[in-house]
C-alpha cells in the first residue's frame, strides 16, 4: 500500500529541489569551494534556517543530488525496458543499455562542477554515511537480477560472482565519469567511449569466442 505524502512533506521536497538547483547553478558558475550556504539561499530568497532544516551541510547536497540522479536513471531504464521486444534482449545488451543510460543521464543532467565535487567529497571529506552510499546504487537490484539471469543461461561469465561483476560495473562507470570531469566535460562521453564500452561488455560476456 502506497502512502500519500503530506503537504508538509511535499513542500519540504520542493524546497530541497529548489535549493539543489540553486546550488548546482552556482557550483557551475563559481566552483563548489567558492559557493557558501549563504550564497545558495540568497540566490532563491530562502533563509539559512530553512536550508539547515533540510540539509546538515553543503556537502549533503552532493548525496541528495546523487539520490535524485539515481531516480532519473531508474526512470530512463524503466521507459526503455517497457519497449516492445526489450525482454528478448540478452543480459549483456541489457547491461550495456544500463551503462549508457547511467553515463548519459549523469552527464546530461549534472554539470562538471557537481560530478567533480562528488568524487572529491568521497575521497577527501566524506559525510559520515557517504562511504556506504557510494558502495551502492539504486540500480543495483536491477543489475544483479540481469547478471544472475545471464549467468544461468550462459550469457554472463560465471567465473566471477554477481557482487564482483556488479562492482566492476560500478568501477567502470565511475572511471568514465572521472575522465570526463578531468577533461572538463569537453566531449560527448558516449560517442567517445563506444569502443571502450564494447570492450567492457565483451569482458563480462559468457561468450568465450
Amino acid at each position: 500500500m502506497s502512502i500519500t505524502p503530506s503537504n508538509r512533506q511535499l513542500k519540504s521536497e520542493t524546497n530541497r529541489k529548489t535549493l539543489l538547483k540553486s546550488a548546482l547553478d552556482l557550483f557551475d558558475r563559481y566552483g563548489y569551494s567558492q559557493v557558501t550556504v549563504d550564497d545558495i539561499v540568497k540566490n532563491v530568497n530562502m533563509s539559512k534556517g530553512s536550508f539547515y532544516n533540510l540539509f546538515r551541510s553543503k556537502s549533503d547536497l552532493i548525496i541528495y543530488r546523487s539520490e535524485v540522479l539515481g531516480e532519473d536513471i531508474l526512470k530512463s531504464y524503466a521507459k526503455l525496458s517497457s519497449e516492445p521486444g526489450y525482454r528478448m534482449k540478452n543480459a549483456v545488451d541489457k547491461i550495456r543499455d544500463l551503462i549508457i543510460i547511467t553515463i548519459d543521464t549523469s552527464t546530461s543532467s549534472s554539470n562538471v562542477a557537481f560530478l567533480s565535487q562528488m568524487f572529491i567529497s568521497v575521497m577527501n571529506d566524506p559525510p559520515e554515511d557517504a562511504m556506504n552510499f557510494y558502495e551502492q546504487h539504486q540500480t543495483d537490484l536491477i543489475v544483479s537480477a540481469i547478471i544472475l539471469g545471464g549467468q544461468q543461461n550462459g550469457e554472463i561469465r560465471d567465473d566471477m560472482n554477481c557482487d564482483e561483476i556488479l562492482r566492476a560495473i560500478h568501477v567502470f562507470n565511475r572511471s568514465l565519469l572521472l575522465e570526463w570531469c578531468y577533461k572538463k566535460g569537453k566531449y560527448n562521453i558516449i560517442e567517445r567511449n563506444k569502443d571502450t564500452i564494447e570492450i567492457f561488455c565483451k569482458g563480462i560476456s559468457g561468450d568465450k569466442k
